[in-house]
């Protein structure tokens, strides 16, 4: 899964009837989404930059610095 292989081919490989098992069973869904923070946050960057206000919110509350884009 995280080498994006398709999930029913996964499934069918091992023989289960319904790819939702393999996923179930087999998949480490907490690495699949630790894998894609830095891609989603790279999305979101491109459609909403943080304005200064955005900035200033996150480091108050998270710690989180972030770069000013707003510019």
């Amino acid at each position: 899964m995280k080498n994006d292989i398709n999930q029913k081919a996964i499934a069918a490989s091992l023989g289960h009837s319904k790819s939702i098992i393999t996923f179930d069973v087999y998949t480490d869904k907490q690495a699949l989404i630790e894998g894609g923070i830095q891609e989603i946050d790279t999305f979101i960057d491109e459609v909403h930059p943080y304005s200064s206000e955005d900035i200033r919110i996150l480091k108050e509350r998270y710690g989180k610095i972030v770069p000013d884009r707003s510019a």
